[in-house]
C-alpha cells in the first residue's frame, strides 16, 4: 500500500521526506486532503521534483507566481525548491491525490552527464517555471497519465528490480513533460529571488513564534525589512497579508491540537497565541466553518 504520512517540515518549511534519499532518492505518497486541517497543506518547499495526479475532486496548487486548478484525472508538475501550498478548491470534501517526488539525480545520474545538462538543468534553473498543469486530453497527456499510474503500481508492488522499472517510467514521463512545458519555459517570468528568501525567513519566524504576541513589526524585523515592505512581500509572494497568514496558521495548529490532545479549548486558544477565547472562536469559525467544539466532536 502506498504510504500517506503527514507532511513534516523543518523550521524553514522545507518538507522532510520519508525516504532514503542517499540510496534511492524517490518517494510516492497518497493523500486525502480531508485529513488536513482546513483541507489545506500549508506552505512548504522541497528540492525534489514533484508530479501529482488528482484522483478525486478539484485541487488548487498555489505558488508565488500563480494558482493552478487540477481536476480529477489531470496531472500537475511542481519544480524544485518552489514554495507552494495545496488545498481543496472551495474547501470541497473528498479530494484525493497521488504524488511522485524525486531528486534530479534519479533521472540524470552524474551532474556532468548529458541527461543532467540537457534535459534536467534547464528546467530546474528556470525559477519562473514553478508549476505546470497537464490538462489537455491529447495522446501525450494520456501517455503521461499511464506512466504515472504504472509507476504507482510498480512502487506499490516493489518486485525485484522495481527501482530500475520506476526510473524508466519516470524518465519516460519526464520526456513527455519536457515536450509539454517547452513553451511554458519560454514564457515564464522569473521570480525575484530576494522575495523568496525574505518570505521563507518570515514564514519560519511565524511558525516558530505563532504562540507569542506577534506584531507586523516583529515579523518584518525577522527579515530585516520595514513593516510596509513586509506587507508588500506577503502580497507579492503568497497573496495575503502577514496578519491573515498568521491567523490561518494559528487556526491550522489549533485544529490539529483539538484532534491530538485532550487540552481544553481555552488552553488551545492560549497556546496558539489568541488574546481571547471569543476571538479564537470567531476566527476558527471563519476559517473552518464550524466552532472548535464542533470540529473536535465531528472529527473524533
Amino acid at each position: 500500500m502506498i504510504s500517506s504520512p503527514p507532511i513534516r517540515t523543518d523550521e524553514r518549511k522545507r518538507e522532510l521526506l520519508y525516504s532514503d534519499t542517499e540510496q534511492f532518492p524517490y518517494v510516492c505518497f497518497y493523500r486525502e486532503l480531508d485529513d488536513s486541517a482546513d483541507r489545506t497543506v500549508s506552505w512548504h518547499w522541497h528540492p525534489e521534483l514533484e508530479v501529482d495526479y488528482v484522483l478525486e475532486g478539484e485541487i488548487e496548487y498555489q505558488t508565488m507566481e500563480k494558482i493552478v486548478t487540477v481536476k480529477a484525472g489531470e496531472l500537475v508538475f511542481l519544480n524544485s525548491n518552489i514554495l507552494h501550498t495545496v488545498y481543496a478548491k472551495n474547501k470541497q470534501p473528498g479530494c484525493k491525490m497521488y504524488a511522485h517526488l524525486f531528486d534530479i539525480s534519479l533521472l540524470s545520474g552524474s551532474y556532468s552527464s548529458v541527461f543532467h545538462q540537457k534535459y534536467v538543468l534547464p528546467v530546474v534553473r528556470n525559477t519562473g517555471l514553478s508549476v505546470a498543469g497537464i490538462f489537455t486530453g491529447d495522446e501525450r497527456q494520456e501517455a503521461m497519465k499511464a506512466d504515472f499510474l504504472e509507476a504507482v503500481r510498480i512502487n506499490e508492488e516493489k518486485a525485484f528490480g522495481y527501482e530500475f522499472e520506476l526510473r524508466s517510467r519516470l524518465s519516460h514521463l519526464w520526456i513527455l513533460l519536457l515536450q509539454r512545458i517547452q513553451k511554458l519555459q519560454i514564457e515564464a517570468v522569473r521570480t525575484n529571488t530576494m522575495d523568496v528568501e525574505r518570505i521563507k525567513e518570515m514564514l519560519e519566524y511565524i511558525h516558530s513564534h505563532y504562540h507569542e504576541r506577534l506584531t507586523l513589526e516583529r515579523i518584518a524585523e525577522s527579515a530585516s525589512i520595514s513593516p510596509r515592505e513586509c506587507a508588500r512581500c506577503f502580497r507579492r509572494c503568497i497573496r495575503t497579508s502577514p496578519v491573515n497568514y498568521l491567523n490561518r496558521y494559528r487556526i491550522q495548529q489549533a485544529a490539529q491540537m483539538l484532534l491530538d490532545t485532550p487540552d481544553s479549548i481555552t488552553t488551545i486558544s492560549e497556546n496558539c497565541g489568541f488574546s481571547t477565547g471569543s476571538y479564537f472562536g470567531k476566527a476558527f469559525h471563519e476559517i473552518m466553518g464550524c466552532t472548535p467544539s464542533q470540529y473536535r466532536k465531528g472529527r473524533s
